[in-house]
């Protein structure tokens, strides 16, 4: 740790080295006279913080790995040809990256949340002053299925260049102005998303966008309730709109209307576009608008699996999703793969009819409480409808959480959750299980009806009985018949 106090002018040289400080922390006490001078250093440092008269820093590369604070009595203005690269990996309570309102000047800031596995919202304060070069750099670890943003501005920022790079989440607490040019470049697999951190909306201030739109790029980003400035429109192209945006133009974004989305490129991930297309073995979809719930999605002669190259990887909590899954004749014995960690697991959410084909495979993570039912059928808009299931005997593993009607189509192998279902038929097919349980927590009076099914089971409890459960249904009729046959009705 290097602590300067004193009223005095502490200069830092250039070294022969690759950094004159690395691994340290700087501290400038308060105290008039002080000025800390690092021009032409190459400095990467844990922690900063600048109580003192001033910050010269002409000609240096500063790295700060940790958190800074500037509360300097002068403006830090003397950063000709320099780099401040902020990185944080964590939060401090909003006590991040913080500079005093004062009209500092920068000629070029990096920020890059580092925060790894983890979903930490870094606060940004910069209230006063200019950056002249901004670059948010894509935060250094994939954000599926993280909720907090990876970087909050909280007052309003005036930057001349702005950067955006993909896999980012930018949350506005205020207005954000760039004066002279912007690219955001954003991705359909690692995404970028600009929003206002509240139901407010915030605005993105381009004064110079209507005269000189070319020196505005904004490729697939998504926005959720931003608003242009000027009576300006923005193109956003490739983008979405998640709502609350005004002034904002999405030219590439599809209608509502569901949409017939063909599996192709073989193995590959749900969550990438390039893999779904309008029309079997036709090409890909050019925008990023994967399948949505109203969706219907099929896997054919035409989806380009081979033996060795056979998985959908599936990933994300809620990005995997359709109306009805069918598989028909997909060849290479396709898989359906959700990953091996069961803490923190994946899942594909149908909200239609589930069709499989019988060499499908589905690899699921095994959890502290065994297999991972990662296929869920979900409530749609509306409830009692009746839908199906039909894999074929393929080994499936299902949580039924809809107020729907199913019914089966065809034999059925694996584990089986129902939540206030309205109501399960099997068709008399028959049915071999890992577990079987039904939950009531309204009363829908369900209706369950085995008919003629033959029921086997294939694991047992610690008392050795099949771990078969259902909530008290006020009546059963139970019908046994062959090995295990049961009639269940309400």
């Amino acid at each position: 740790m290097f602590t300067f106090a004193g009223n005095a002018t502490w200069k830092i040289n250039r070294g022969t080295t690759q950094y004159d400080l690395v691994n340290s922390v700087i501290n400038q006490n308060n105290i008039a006279g002080n000025i800390l001078d690092i021009s032409g250093t190459v400095i990467s440092l844990n922690s900063m913080t600048l109580n003192g008269t001033q910050l010269v820093m002409d000609n240096a590369d500063l790295t700060v790995n940790t958190g800074i604070t500037v509360n300097t009595s002068l403006p830090v203005t003397n950063t000709a040809n320099s780099v401040l690269k902020l990185a944080k990996a964590y939060t401090s309570m909003g006590n991040d990256i913080i500079f005093n309102n004062l009209n500092h000047y920068f000629e070029k800031i990096e920020f890059t949340n580092t925060a790894g596995s983890g979903d930490q919202a870094i606060a940004f304060s910069f209230p006063g002053g200019m950056i002249n070069h901004f670059t948010i750099r894509s935060a250094s670890a994939p954000r599926l299925d993280k909720i907090n943003p990876s970087v909050i501005f909280k007052f309003p920022m005036n930057v001349n260049n702005l950067t955006v790079e993909k896999n980012n989440h930018i949350a506005l607490d205020a207005n954000f102005q760039v004066n002279h040019s912007l690219i955001m470049l954003g991705d359909c697999i690692d995404r970028l998303t600009i929003a206002s951190s509240s139901n407010q909306t915030k605005t993105l201030v381009l004064p110079n966008y209507g005269t000189n739109p070319s020196n505005y790029t904004i490729d697939r980003v998504q926005f959720k309730a931003i608003s242009s400035s000027g009576g300006q429109t923005y193109t956003a192209s490739k983008g979405t709109d998640l709502g609350g945006n005004t002034g904002i133009s999405f030219p590439d974004m599809t209608t509502s209307a569901p949409r017939n989305l063909y599996w192709i490129g073989g193995q590959g991930e749900w969550r990438d576009p390039s893999h779904w297309s309008l029309n079997s073995g036709g090409p890909g979809i050019t925008n990023c608008d994967i399948p949505t719930s109203a969706d219907n999605v099929f896997f054919d002669q035409n989806s380009g699996f081979t033996p060795a190259l056979n998985k959908i990887f599936i990933k994300g909590i809620s990005l995997s999703k359709a109306n009805n899954v069918t598989f028909t004749n997909a060849t290479g014995q396709p898989v359906m793969d959700f990953g091996t960690d069961g803490g923190n697991p994946y899942y594909l959410t149908v909200y239609g009819n589930l069709t499989l084909q019988s060499d499908l495979k589905i690899i699921v993570p095994l959890s502290s409480y065994g297999l991972t039912r990662n296929i869920i059928m979900a409530q749609g808009a509306s409830t009692g409808r009746t839908r199906y299931i039909d894999t074929k005997g393929a080994y499936t593993y299902l949580n039924i959480n809809a107020q729907d009607y199913f019914e089966l189509k065809s034999t059925y192998q694996g584990d089986m959750n129902f939540t206030n279902t309205a109501g399960f038929k099997t068709n008399s097919y028959p049915i071999t299980l890992l577990n079987f349980s039904w939950n009531q927590t309204i009363n829908n009076n369900p209706v369950v009806d085995f008919g003629q099914s033959v029921i086997t089971g294939t694991r047992a409890n610690s008392a050795g009985t099949a771990n078969y459960y259902m909530a008290s249904l006020p009546s059963f009729l139970w019908l046994l018949q062959s090995l295990f046959l049961y009639q269940f009705r309400k």
